[in-house]
Parts: structure tokens; sequence; C-alpha cells
């Protein structure tokens, strides 16, 4: 499996799965990639993740529209999940957005919610709750157990 890695300053390379792990295991501050032929500052990768998802990742940088698990449609309205086509008069009779509530949706806390074409494809058809947990799987964030951590402790380095 290969796998995308970005940088802070937007560099990006392909790397192998053996690169990947040696970066994860490594205790030095900078790592030397063989296969790429390049030194990488460890403090600075910003994110690696699948060569297979990366259409993915980059619909979901962009993604304005979406639905809940439960068939809402939604849109982004100034980097907040709300009801999409939907208003209500506020205290001074503007209209205002209907803000999702992040308790109920958790795909809205996570920031995973389904694209139109991901809902079409993979949840529309199954039922409300096998949706849900589809949807939040992949989304999982570590939690910490006693304060905060550096990322060094977070991958067990």
């Amino acid at each position: 499996m290969t796998y995308i890695i970005k940088m802070r300053g937007g560099e990006e390379f392909e790397i192998t799965e053996e690169d990947r792990s040696q970066i994860l295991t490594s205790r030095q501050k900078v790592v030397y990639l063989k296969s790429i032929d390049v030194s990488l500052a460890i403090d600075l990768i910003a994110t690696t993740y699948p060569k297979s998802i990366a259409d993915e990742r980059e619909d979901r940088k962009y993604q304005m529209t979406g639905f809940l698990h439960d068939g809402t449609r939604v849109k982004r309205h100034f980097g907040e999940w709300v009801l999409a086509n939907q208003v209500v008069a506020d205290d001074s009779g503007n209209d205002a957005q209907i803000k999702i509530d992040p308790k109920f949706y958790p795909e809205v806390a996570r920031d995973c919610v389904p694209t139109e074409k991901e809902w079409n494809e993979k949840y529309k058809i199954l039922p409300e709750a096998e949706r849900l947990k589809l949807i939040i799987e992949n989304y999982e964030i570590p939690r910490l157990k006693s304060g905060p951590q550096s990322i060094g402790q977070l991958l067990k380095r």
C-alpha cells in the first residue's frame, strides 16, 4: 500500500508502507526515506493517509453540502454545519441559519459529514443506526486520558 504524506509547508510525497512505519517508529527528529531519497523533519509532517482515499480527502476539503446520518440535508455556512435551505428569524427579524447540535450528530462534531456522492453510493439504503456507525467508524478521535499529551506520546514514541 502506498501513502501520501503532506508537510506543513504544502509539499506532498508518495511513500511506501515501510517508509510510513519508519516515520511512526522513529525516535529521531529527522528521518531518511530511501524510496524517495528525501530526509524529512518529523515535526514538519502535517498528515499521512492512504493514497486510496486521496480523492475522497480532496472532496472533503472543499465540501459545502452533505447529509447527516438521519438523511437531513446540510450545508456548511461560515465553517459550521447548518440545515440546508432552512432559516429562522432571529430577535431582530433577520434570517438566521439553524445550526446542527454536535451532541446528537457525531458526524458534525468530527467533521465527517458524508458528501452527496458518498450518501448515494454507500449510506442511503442502510438503516439509520448502521449508517451512523459506518460514517463515524473511520473517524475515531484519540481520547486524552490524563490531560494534555505530546504528539509523540499519542503516537507512543
